[in-house]
């Protein structure tokens, strides 16, 4: 009765509009069903314990035709009883199979759902709303809406577009101004006072119709309140500022003033692209409405507690958790650091994605517990048909697991590559160092760690950021960003190097040796995977 009681309350939270399906009408009907045939069946279940009762005091009695009597009537009960039972779970087999169907339906396009409920073409999603009306719907919302829409949206794009090339135009003349004064005398107080101001105008300049809006004109007011606060901060104490000697002094100052005039510089140039780019109102209207389009179909289902537990329960079975119904109620300190990232990574598939991003998933882990977290998502990789992005630092991560391999450096891809190409043909200075510092059994020399630190993300260096680390640099990298050189057709590296005009360079023995090692394991697994061929 309380699964009946159950499966009542989940119907009526998840079989609403946008799941019923055509014999939905009908869950409602067998729960009915069910319900009563439990009501009948209790008065059965009293007479088969009066029947078993009555069976048991005459087998102790001794009375061979009271006995007779007795084990007759309860066969007869328990019959009745067993055929109650089976009706009951006969429906209930019923209304679970239908749950199933109903849980698996594809989700409706919402934003036609919306026309079709705002424009009064449906009055019932339930009877009225299926595939083939869908397909009508979203016709006649492309004609009768979409495209009039569309050349609304383009038109207040193009006046946004004005207005914004407006602000610029200003603000990069007023910005001009602030650098000249920057240059000429650095005064705290007024740009303490300006700083408002020239935020205000900035954030004006975002168009409020971008979707893929510059980052940098949104972290601009971060970095210069940071600049501005650091010095303001330095100033006030004075006690610190005492300490220092009078160059020290003029050097912090030179510092904040470059910093804060190299913000002002990157932000000129950035207004300036925009300034001087062109715009293609239709176009910006189209990507808006696909946006939006993309933002409906984010609506979900909404689940029940029940049905969610049941739902986490099942993930972690799937993610390889032991006696999962256990552990649901269980807290995070009584699951071992394996236990608890694949939890994370339950959570990370409960909303069913096409791309999973794994940030460090084996760090903290040791090798044993690694590996089978690396086999765990290389299983769901496979069964669930989805890709993964893996952002590591452990290159032995990467050798087993990467199909392609993008190397980062100060928040830029500077080799690009599949994961033969980059581990036996690295091209960038960056990945030599990489592969230097990285230990394997037969290494016998000191690893090789790369000097130096990383760079000031808030104010990057001019040119190659790697440039001031890079033993291999040239003039040019101090000066200009190397664009990206290509080595093949799927292999490509942002390195000046590569340039035709560069001098040769080979990368450190370290690596070459290494490469050779690895080499000549593949040939040998390869001429035994050869032989086992042959002797088949």
């Amino acid at each position: 009765m309380d699964k009946i009681k159950g499966l009542e309350k989940d119907s009526k939270e998840i079989y609403h509009d946008f799941t019923v399906s055509e014999n939905s009408s009908n869950i409602a009907k067998w729960i009915d069903e069910a319900k009563e045939l439990t009501k009948n069946f209790k008065p059965l279940a009293k007479d088969y314990e009066k029947a078993q009762a009555a069976y048991l005091a005459e087998e102790l009695s001794g009375d061979d035709k009271k006995l007779h009597e007795s084990s007759t009537k309860l066969r007869e009960v328990r019959e009745k009883v067993n055929l109650k039972k089976n009706e009951i779970s006969d429906l209930l087999i019923k209304v679970q199979a239908e749950s199933d169907e109903i849980l698996a339906k594809n989700s409706p396009d919402f934003l036609v759902v919306g026309y079709a409920l705002s424009e009064g073409k449906v009055t019932s999603l339930a009877n009225e709303y299926n595939e083939v009306k869908e397909a009508e719907l979203a016709k006649e919302l492309h004609s009768k809406f979409l495209d009039k829409f569309a050349d609304f949206l383009a038109e207040l794009q193009k006046y946004e577009n004005s207005r914004v090339n407006d602000v610029l135009s200003l603000l990069i003349s007023d910005l001009d101004k602030e650098i000249d004064k920057l240059q000429e005398n650095f005064d705290l107080d007024y740009l303490l006072n300006r700083r408002k101001d020239i935020i205000n105008a900035v954030n004006s300049s975002i168009s409020r119709l971008e979707i893929n809006r510059d980052s940098f004109a949104h972290t601009f007011e971060g970095a210069l309140n940071a600049q501005l606060e650091n010095f303001e901060n330095l100033r006030k104490n004075k006690k610190e500022v005492k300490a220092l000697s009078d160059d020290e002094k003029v050097a912090l100052k030179e510092t904040y003033v470059a910093n804060c005039r190299r913000l002002f510089d990157r932000l000129v140039n950035r207004l300036n692209a925009k300034y001087e780019s062109k715009h293609d109102e239709k176009a910006e209207a189209i990507e808006i409405l696909q946006y939006l389009n993309e933002q409906t179909a984010d609506a979900t289902y909404t689940l029940n507690q029940k049905l969610a537990e049941a739902r986490a329960i099942d993930l972690l079975d799937e993610v390889g958790i032991p006696e999962p119904r256990k552990r649901f109620r269980q807290y995070p300190f009584q699951f071992s650091g394996g236990m608890r990232q694949r939890v994370v990574i339950a959570i990370a598939l409960s909303s069913n994605p096409d791309l999973l991003i794994c940030d460090e998933p084996t760090t903290a882990l040791d090798v044993t517990i690694q590996a089978q977290i690396l086999d765990l998502i290389k299983d769901l990789k496979e069964k669930r048909n989805f890709s993964v992005i893996f952002i590591t630092h452990d290159l032995g991560v990467v050798a087993n697991i990467a199909d392609k391999i993008a190397v980062m450096y100060a928040g830029k891809i500077v080799e690009y590559g599949s994961s033969d190409e980059i581990f036996y043909d690295p091209k960038h200075p960056y990945t030599w160092g990489l592969l230097s510092s990285m230990p394997d059994l037969e290494t016998k020399e000191t690893l090789i760690s790369i000097p130096g630190v990383p760079p000031n993300m808030i104010n990057p260096p001019q040119g190659d950021a790697f440039a001031a680390r890079n033993r291999y640099a040239l003039a040019i990298d101090f000066e200009q960003h190397p664009p990206f050189f290509k080595v093949s057709d799927t292999h490509e590296a942002a390195t000046w190097l590569l340039h035709e005009k560069a001098p040769k360079v080979e990368p450190p023995r370290i690596v070459t040796e290494r490469i050779k090692r690895m080499t000549k394991a593949i040939e040998e697994l390869n001429l035994l995977e050869r032989e086992k061929n042959e002797e088949v």
